[in-house]
């Protein structure tokens, strides 16, 4: 990946969490920080 590419990632997920913030009042990244938790704690346990 080039670091223009990057930039754009950034980019779009920068205005995502931002539109989810004035638009959602931050549910939906609330909802996504709890499953990416529930997904370490599921790989933890084949640790």
């Amino acid at each position: 990946m080039t670091n223009q590419e990057a930039i754009w990632v950034a980019g779009v997920i920068f205005a995502a969490i931002l539109a989810d913030l004035l638009l959602n009042s931050g549910h939906a990244s609330l909802f996504l920080i709890f499953k990416l938790l529930d997904l370490v704690e599921y790989l933890k346990f084949w640790e």
